[in-house]
């Protein structure tokens, strides 16, 4: 085995080759962007914001209440004409908003925990908890569904609000509620996150 020291050249060498080489490939600094290249930038970011949420609802006939916020998280109350409902936005950084829950709470002594089991069992997309009755109160019924956007801009959260509506009527008769009276959307959830304004 050769000595240590015998080592030493090659090592100085090989720390020369590496160092050079490691020089050579030294990135480039980064050119400043425009103040357009960092707009379009930022509206590239998947998601929507709350403003673009409750606009493209209201062009599609539902009422929207204001803007609430409940433990950190905002929300847009909805009434669709026939159920009302809320918009939950999470994961918002600069505005944008890619991670969303509709969710909608039903109540009343025809809502069971075997009800939701059934429903639970049979359907996809729209997933509902039960909620006992406490003090006199009535059971209810939660329903959510979660949405992940991948793109900037409302067409790619039209097909899932459609989704949603459909299938909440669905829930609705399942629930018993047959022929749900419409709500004034500007009731705002006094209670967690994941609850919305309640049907009749």
């Amino acid at each position: 085995m050769k000595p240590i020291s015998t080592l030493a050249p090659m090592a100085a060498g090989l720390s020369l080759i590496l160092g050079g080489a490691a020089m050579a490939q030294e990135p480039e600094a980064p050119s400043a962007q425009t103040a357009e290249e960092a707009e379009a930038a930022i509206l590239a970011k998947p998601g929507v914001t709350l403003a673009e949420a409750a606009a493209w609802l209201t062009t599609a006939g539902a009422t929207v209440g204001e803007p609430g916020e409940a433990s950190g998280r905002m929300y847009l109350p909805v009434n669709d004409g026939v159920l009302t409902w809320t918009l939950w936005f999470y994961g918002c950084p600069e505005g944008f908003c890619d991670d969303l829950q509709f969710g909608a709470v039903f109540k009343g002594q025809g809502v069971t925990q075997e009800k939701i089991n059934a429903w639970n069992r049979d359907n996809r997309f729209l997933k509902a908890f039960f909620v006992p009755g406490v003090e006199g109160e009535e059971p209810r019924a939660a329903v959510q569904y979660d949405v992940v956007l991948t793109a900037p801009g409302m067409l790619h959260l039209s097909e899932p609000a459609g989704l949603w509506i459909d299938m909440l009527k669905q829930f609705a008769r399942a629930m018993g509620f047959a022929a749900p009276t419409p709500q004034d959307a500007a009731d705002a959830p006094s209670e967690a996150p994941s609850e919305a304004p309640t049907q009749p």
